[in-house]
């Protein structure tokens, strides 16, 4: 069976984000002149606006604020299913991935787990 869904594009300022995923680690941007940590991969500190960034690898564990199930339904082929969250990294970065797991139950101590998923490097 071939995967038949939209991907995400790897842009300039996110790629390292999804290079380190396919390594199995997880990294965030740094702000190195105030520390702020942030999500999702920018040219620039949200908070202080310097470009002096740096990509860290962090632990991957984090807290579960809130999950949203969305179904998207245009045609059997093409049936997309999103798990939205917001989850606090131990390192204070909020993000927005799709943790994996049965929907509607949440776990508690998150931690990263990487499947083997579709290979996206030619994009």
């Amino acid at each position: 069976m071939t995967w038949n869904k939209p991907l995400p594009h790897a842009t300039e300022a996110s790629q390292p984000f999804w290079d380190g995923l396919k390594a199995h680690r997880v990294r965030l941007q740094q702000c190195e002149d105030c520390g702020h940590w942030f999500f999702f991969p920018r040219a620039h500190c949200p908070a202080c606006a310097s470009r002096r960034l740096a990509w860290r690898e962090v632990s991957g564990e984090g807290t579960l604020y809130t999950l949203s199930l969305i179904h998207i339904f245009h045609w059997i082929e093409l049936a997309i299913y999103l798990c939205a969250a917001i989850i606090v990294a131990a390192e204070v970065a909020r993000l927005i991935p799709a943790p994996v797991g049965s929907p509607g139950r949440p776990a508690q101590g998150l931690q990263s787990r990487f499947g083997k998923e579709q290979d996206t490097s030619s994009r």
